[in-house]
């Protein structure tokens, strides 16, 4: 049974990371309900005025549309009276009801010229806030209300984030120029284009913006996009609650989803795109019956504070074409990945591998007839142990996708976002069992092997996945697992060799060994199964304080490494749920930190009983999951 601790270590290490990442992204700030004048956002005030926004559906022209403008431009008004430096650049639009169709019905644009042919309308409809500051250049913030409600939570946030901004009576070093654009973002992005077709952008001397979209209808807001890396790092640093990640963006591209990002920033401004993106991709239903204060505290929070940051800078200089690459950890802090970081954990991982290698060549040597191979020998064995790494990445990678199959499919043919939380532990089990494959085809069937075949093989994975660590050179969070995956790993091991060199100095084990073992000597073609079994002098450590250091390494490993493969596949996740393809492809931002596992695999004996392991937990895992839909319908 020992030879299960670390399969044992593996599934419940890997399960209590998914836990712990759940349960930290459930964490939301509590809403506040303080005046503007606290300087604070105020979360429950935002949520006030979304329930107002959102009480019914307003397509474009119609009454509840025309509510909505009226009561945002209340709102200002209200505001200016008590701060009169805010400046309401648009006029009022009277007479609406009279613009009506006589029908009385939505006007529905052509495809083909979606906003010319309700030119009528927005031109009218459009929302201008402006509250000057000492320098000709402005920041513009923007959001807008269209005809599906969990859109208007932008519109929400800000509105507070106005609110509170007056309320310091301040004066900054940039104007703010905050506009509301009335758009329908189905029929063309017609706000948006309305301010850039106006000129508007050069009027104001926007130097940056900020947009903020409603997108879906919950979960913490994330950035999604921004065209400079000093953007993103000033997200990171300023923002309370950093969630980002440059995947979204390239996500929700593909997926179809447009935003005003997509117009401000072909204009040649510099901005930031922030987003919903949980749970319910483009619902259809009020907002309020998803959304939560906490959600709307957590967006203020960050738009607060980025909006601050960027008013109080001396000079507003950021590229506006380029495309930043980012991610968070966690949500607690953000990282921006920079060519020059990308460089440097790429340098990292390739350094602590070359490292492995040199202690595993010097303290863990290999034997052929009782005499030391060269490093010639030595590097020609772990060039031929690659093929084996090579071969788990693969099974790992199509192992993942075919456990994830038939949760697509049955998303795809019900239309159920619940089933979207079984991809990552699908997808798991089938990284792992491809791993235990590719370990299995390494022991050829054969007895356990002695620890110091065990650290060369080891150490050839920490080569192998350096190599790969180069793919974190190329601008996408997804690479850059790579990277991080070899630096864990490596570290981890490195900890683990010196954990067993200094069991075996307490214990005295070098010397002649009476048992028979196989000689782990790797050349040139030559492998595992045609090694000699005899008598030989290999220094070993006691197997059980293997096991459990084993069991360990797991354990900080999948805490690292692979905690932050759970992070990223669960934002994918949140923004497929409703995408079967993308749901499908979601195991495969887990195999850049689980192929890995192919070493630790390798020591124990991965037969029959141990694949059954893995089949009978992903069928108690589809019996668990259908007996939960079945309770909560």
């Amino acid at each position: 049974m020992s030879r299960f601790v670390p399969c044992t270590a593996i599934l419940l290490s890997a399960a209590l990371a998914l836990l712990f990442n759940v349960i930290w992204r459930a964490q939301l700030p509590a809403p506040l309900d303080v005046p503007p004048a606290d300087g604070r956002f105020a979360g429950a005030a935002a949520y006030k005025s979304l329930a107002t926004i959102a009480r019914a559906k307003h397509p474009i022209a119609t009454d509840a549309k025309n509510d909505v403008y009226s009561y945002l431009y209340d709102s200002l008004e209200a505001l200016r009276a008590a701060h009169p430096r805010l400046v309401l650049d648009t006029p009022r639009a009277t007479r609406l009801a009279d613009d009506l169709p006589s029908t009385h019905t939505p006007a529905v644009p052509r495809d083909d010229d979606a906003c010319a042919n309700a030119s009528w309308y927005f031109n009218k409809t459009q929302i201008i806030a402006r509250v000057p500051g000492t320098s000709n250049d402005s920041i513009l913030l923007t959001a807008h209300f269209e005809s599906v409600a969990p859109s208007d939570a932008g519109v929400a946030v800000l509105l507070q984030v106005l609110s509170t901004l007056l309320a310091r009576n301040a004066t900054s070093t940039h104007s703010l120029v905050v506009f509301f654009n009335n758009q329908g973002e189905e029929n063309g992005l017609c706000g948006s284009r309305w301010f850039v077709e106006q000129h508007l952008l050069s009027t104001y001397n926007a130097k940056a913006f900020l947009n903020v979209q409603g997108g879906n209808a919950g979960g913490r807001a994330i950035l999604l996009r921004t065209t400079d890396d000093a953007l993103a790092f000033l997200y990171a640093s300023v923002a309370p609650h950093p969630h980002m990640n440059s995947l979204g963006g390239v996500l929700l591209q593909v997926l179809g989803s447009r935003s005003d990002y997509e117009v401000y920033q072909p204009a040649g401004i510099p901005g930031l795109d922030v987003a919903f993106y949980e749970q319910y991709a483009d619902a259809r239903d009020d907002a309020v019956d998803f959304m939560s204060p906490s959600e709307l505290q957590f967006c203020g929070d960050n738009i607060l504070a980025v909006t601050s940051a960027l008013l109080a800078l001396p000079t507003l200089q950021f590229d506006a074409t380029g495309s930043a690459v980012y991610f968070d950890v966690l949500g607690s802090f953000g990282i921006s990945l920079t060519p020059w970081v990308r460089v440097a954990l790429t340098l990292v991982a390739m350094s602590l591998a070359a490292l492995v290698l040199g202690v595993s060549y010097h303290s863990f040597p290999l034997y052929d007839t009782m005499i030391v191979v060269t490093p010639k020998a030595f590097a020609l064995s772990v060039l031929g142990e690659w093929t084996y790494i090579v071969r788990s990445f693969a099974q790992a990678l199509v192992g993942g996708l075919f456990f994830n199959l038939p949760v697509a499919v049955l998303l795809h043919t019900t239309q159920h976002a619940h089933f979207a939380s079984l991809a990552l532990p699908a997808g798991f089990l089938g990284n792992v069992l491809g791993a235990t494959a590719a370990a299995h085809k390494w022991r050829h069937g054969q007895p356990h092997p002695n620890v110091n075949a065990y650290i060369h093989f080891a150490a050839s994975v920490a080569s192998c996945s350096a190599g790969f660590a180069l793919l974190a050179l190329l601008p996408s969070p997804i690479w850059i697992l790579f990277a991080i995956a070899s630096i864990v790993y490596s570290s981890v091991l490195l900890v683990f060799m010196a954990a067993i060199m200094y069991v075996r100095y307490q214990h005295e084990t070098y010397g002649p060994d009476d048992e028979a073992t196989y000689i782990p000597t790797r050349t040139a073609m030559m492998y595992y199964s045609s090694i000699r079994f005899e008598n030989v002098l290999s220094p070993r450590a006691p197997q059980l304080r293997v096991y459990l250091g084993l069991a360990a390494a797991v354990a900080v490993y999948m805490f690292l490494a692979f905690e932050l493969s759970v992070d990223i596949a669960l934002d994918v996740a949140s923004v497929g749920a409703k995408h079967a393809l993308v749901l499908w492809m979601v195991p495969l931002l887990l195999t850049p930190t689980l192929y890995v596992l192919v070493s630790l695999c390798a020591y124990w004996e991965p037969n029959a009983p141990s694949y059954r392991f893995y089949y009978l937990v992903y069928v108690l895992l589809w019996i668990v999951m259908s007996m939960w839909w079945l309770v909560t319908g």
